[in-house]
């Protein structure tokens, strides 16, 4: 089915091929350009991230391939790129100027996450996994013995085992098929149509837990289908479309079933295996959109689009609580989901230049999500698939989420001297939504601009923006239902103040040398937050020169700086009406980015060598600060203070190309990259470094790696 919904997009976008070859009254013009050649890579330590989206496999490779052709008013374009790598990409348009375009595409995107992944489990089919039965006998064995300085003996054993298991490949790779055509029906109307379907397949790290914490390599196989179409035509002052969307997703995986390190057997409290869900559900999105624009008096447009769709689950059946044949069963609320969502969204844009002076651009967009999913209440489960558990005094009911956005901007410009404009403008954003803490919140927002452009020797744009959030309807119930500190206001709906300013300038010294300087500052400022983000700032410089002291040479070096500032306040009770103001600890963190970049190409020299050199150095520290105390004297301990987290990745490239002939080029290409990395919670010393505990996870961590990339090259063109 895959393979057929792809060769069905590629044959609709090269249909117009037929009639190009068939089509012989004048000859074709040709160009095109190949690169291709061999390549070897070298690497120390774990270079994952080196490959992450990429395929740098050694030996032969053609990197590029273009051609283009024209003939009786035909223009065809072909390319690729990575031809036969686990990232290639292919690509064609075909286009009859005034009547008719049609375009493909065939792309793979890999994902490398690390290729040292290690687990004790077996997957002797996709999503299934076991141990070894005399493992499991040992485990339950060690579980009888008294802990040792406060771990039992099988901890140990479990990051033995996982040390001793063979390493793994943990990636993903997806694959994305793409066409579309444009054909001019008349002179006032057009019909488009685009279609796009992608798969994914491979796995992931995926948390599980039977008392014990399990990592587990959860397979991906999915696949997502898109088609777009549309008619647009005009009519006097009049431009109309409407159209059609529609996107279906498909999960080939199955629940993940994994053995219990712990239990041979299924009893009432210990289950011999446990189970995740799928990833994802089965789902198909249908919906109509209708666009009407209106050419007005004095420079003036009033657009108007919407839509409506509907968003359904594929029906699948909703798994049972357990697989534990020994525990107590609990019926399902229901056979399906029955999930569905209706979304509307409509936006309208009035534009006016009655002036060369003034300019004024209003919009207004509205989006409904309605989830008309029905609801559900439990009064038992199963925990972890181990033990039977009642909650008829405190039963679990869905959460059928919703929500209604309304958005309104206003901005006027005004341009008395024809090269520089001033703006101011304001924005009202409103927002309700059911279970959250607030029912609402209303956002207003002011800003000022100013651009400068045309002047022969400066380029500018200056922002200031200010907005204040309140919310409504608070319900600290929600809070407290879901063991939450009643003080807790969380970040993306809290009240808040936030102030933002931006500057962005080009100076042009002379046509050889020029400087472009940045800056942005922000700050946000949650007011009634006593747990939870209270406030989070950042500043941003940058600066950067460019010249040409010759024909021949072009230099540029840039340097930016960033600098991001948080402060979050928790609480360690336990949750009741009245928080307990001696377990506050706070947490206040800085992140600081240090880049610089720099490039030079050198041309012509001896009117055969073109070299072009850039270097890329980012440095990362990031702290986190404990502190205990507020407001009033802290019962806590006094907090152990984690290390700073650092990064650095250095990145460097020489790409030199002889021109033989006018035709012919050789090139050679060195790429070098070097990372380096301290991280207390996923560096590999940290994992090396832990306590042995109750859990068996895959081992990826963050790794530092040197690695160098050599390629020989030759550039055919005709």
């Amino acid at each position: 089915m895959r393979i057929f919904k792809s060769i069905s997009i590629l044959a609709l976008a090269l249909a117009p091929a037929a009639a190009y070859a068939q089509s012989t009254d004048t000859p074709a013009i040709y160009r095109g350009y190949l690169d291709f050649g061999a390549r070897a890579t070298t690497s120390t330590g774990e270079p994952a991230r080196y490959e992450r989206f990429r395929d740098l496999t050694d030996g032969l490779f053609a990197e590029t391939f273009r051609l283009d052709a024209e003939k009786n008013g035909w223009l065809i374009k072909l390319g690729a790129d990575h031809v036969l790598a686990s990232d290639q990409k292919y690509t064609a348009s075909f286009v009859k100027s005034g009547t008719f375009k049609a375009n493909a595409s065939w792309d793979q995107i890999p994902f490398l996450m690390i290729r040292t992944a290690q687990t004790p489990y077996l997957q002797p089919t996709p999503g299934v996994f076991i141990l070894d039965d005399n493992l499991q006998k040992s485990w339950i064995a060690l579980s009888t013995t008294a802990p040792t300085g406060g771990f039992a003996p099988r901890y140990a054993s479990f990051l033995t085992t996982v040390n001793n298991s063979p390493k793994f490949e943990l990636s993903q790779k997806r694959h994305t098929a793409g066409g579309g055509v444009e054909y001019l029906l008349s002179e006032n109307a057009t019909f488009k149509i685009n279609a796009k379907h992608a798969t994914r397949d491979g796995s992931m790290p995926y948390g599980a837990y039977l008392g014990t914490e399990i990592e587990l390599a959860q397979p991906i196989s999915q696949s997502i289908s898109d088609l777009d179409a549309s008619v647009e035509a005009t009519h006097g002052i009049a431009l109309f479309r409407v159209g059609y969307t529609g996107s279906w997703f498909t999960n080939n995986a199955d629940p993940t079933i994994f053995d219990n390190p712990t239990s041979l057997t299924d009893i009432a409290t210990a289950s011999s295996r446990g189970r995740l869900p799928r990833l994802a559900q089965n789902s198909t999105k249908l919906g109509v959109n209708g666009m009407v624009s209106l050419k007005l008096a004095h420079k003036s447009r009033l657009t108007a689009y919407a839509t409506m769709s509907t968003l359904k689950d594929g029906g699948e059946a909703i798994i049972p609580f357990t697989i534990n044949s020994a525990a107590t069963s609990v019926p399902l609320f229901r056979d399906t989901l029955q999930g569905k969502v209706q979304t509307t969204a409509a936006n309208i844009t009035f534009s006016s230049r009655p002036t060369k002076t003034f300019n004024f651009v209003a919009r207004y967009r509205y989006f409904n999500y309605d989830n008309q999913t029905p609801g559900w209440t439990n009064t038992a489960h199963v925990r972890y698939d181990n033990s039977f558990q009642s909650l008829a005094t405190a039963p679990i009911s869905s959460e059928v989420y919703s929500m209604k956005r309304n958005n309104l901007d206003a901005d006027l410009y005004v341009t008395p001297m024809g090269r520089a404009t001033f703006s101011v403008g304001a924005s009202r954003n409103t927002e309700s939504r059911n279970d959250r803490i607030y029912t609402g919140s209303t956002e207003n927002v002011a800003r000022v601009k100013v651009d400068v452009i045309g002047q022969s020797f400066l380029t500018m744009r200056s922002v200031y923006e200010y907005s204040q959030r309140r919310g409504e309807g608070f319900d600290q119930t929600v809070l407290t239902g879901a063991a939450e500190q009643p003080l807790m206001r969380h970040f993306d709906i809290a009240d808040r103040n936030r102030s933002r300013v931006s500057l962005v300038a080009s100076l042009m010294a002379n046509a050889n040398l020029g400087l472009n300087l940045s800056t942005a500052a922000g700050k946000d400022d949650y007011l009634n937050t006593t747990i939870g983000l209270r406030d989070n700032n950042h500043r941003v410089y940058s600066a950067g020169i460019t010249g040409t002291p010759t024909e021949q040479l072009a230099l540029g070096i840039s340097y930016s700086y960033e600098d991001y500032k948080s402060t979050q306040m928790n609480n360690t009770a336990s949750v009741t009406a009245t928080t307990d103001q001696s377990k506050y600890f706070s947490t206040a963190g800085d992140d600081k980015v240090h880049s610089v970049i720099a490039t030079a190409d050198v041309t012509s020299i001896a009117d055969k060598v073109d070299v072009h050199f850039a270097y890329d150095f980012n440095r990362t520290r990031a702290t986190y600060v404990y502190g205990t105390g507020d407001p009033v004297a802290s019962t806590l301990a006094v907090p152990v203070q984690l290390p700073t987290i650092k990064s650095d990745l250095t990145r460097g490239s020489v790409d030199a190309i002889y021109h033989a002939t006018k035709r012919v080029s050789l090139g050679l290409t060195y790429w070098y990259d070097k990372y380096g990395v301290t991280d207390y919670t996923l560096d590999s010393q940290a994992q090396d470094a832990r306590v042995p505990g109750n859990y068996m996870l895959l081992g990826y961590a963050f790794e530092p790696y040197t690695a160098q990339t050599l390629w020989g090259r030759v550039m055919l063109r005709w």
